[in-house]
């Protein structure tokens, strides 16, 4: 089991979000988190992201079910009873994509690999492969915020939007405030990786940085 979360803040953020998306789970009440400062990042992005979209789309939230209704997973899990959201257009109701969060996917060879928040096509089943996954995200906590995303967390990234082929997908979602997530985004409250953004631009790799409730992000590439 992880560490209990000590960042004030996202705890507090995250729990709100809960309680304003009304989500019946744990972190929306006030209780004691036993969950990593790690995984309070992943949720304060997905609520962000989900907050964003209610701007201009409608968005339904699937609670999963039972054992696992209302529990997001804290790894890799499969999809068939977590929950999710489903983003729909306001005027005809039909659903555009899914937003899944820590489930699997299985990449081009056949391996299945759990990614923190994915955007899946509106027919994704419940054992989605790369040809149903649409943009991902992935987020690194730094107890620090002054360090630095590592070369190998960017390597691996990039080496995932390659196993996924997203090179050239996109959700095409439309965002508002946090336009700077329309791609696929290495996510962290801390600083960027010391890459050079001519190598981001050839990976699909976008960081963003200072990602939290005490600061305004940035996004690299600009």
């Amino acid at each position: 089991m992880a560490n209990n979360a000590e960042d004030k803040d996202l705890i507090s953020r995250v729990q709100a979000s809960a309680q304003k998306l009304r989500i019946a789970a744990m972190w929306s009440h006030g209780l004691s988190l036993k969950v990593a400062d790690s995984f309070l990042l992943e949720l304060y992005l997905l609520f962000m992201i989900i907050e964003d979209f209610q701007k201009t789309y409608d968005v339904e939230y699937d609670p999963g079910l039972y054992p696992n209704k209302h529990v997001f997973p804290q790894s890799g899990a499969k999809k068939n009873t977590r929950p999710k959201f489903l983003i729909k257009d306001k005027i005809s109701k039909q659903t555009i994509c899914q937003i899944c969060p820590g489930t699997r996917v299985q990449d081009m060879d056949g391996n299945d690999r759990a990614i923190d928040i994915s955007f899946q096509t509106a027919t994704s089943p419940d054992s989605p492969t790369l040809q149903h996954l649409l943009q991902i995200f992935d987020a690194k906590y730094r107890k620090r915020p002054s360090k630095r995303l590592t070369s190998h967390e960017f390597s691996e990234f990039a080496r995932w939007i390659d196993l996924f082929q997203l090179k050239s997908k996109s959700a095409s979602l439309t965002f508002n405030a946090l336009s700077d997530l329309s791609a696929h985004c290495l996510v962290t409250n801390g600083e960027e990786t010391t890459e050079v953004d001519a190598e981001r631009n050839r990976r699909s790799v976008r960081e963003i940085v200072k990602f939290h409730p005490k600061s305004v992000h940035r996004r690299r590439p600009p």
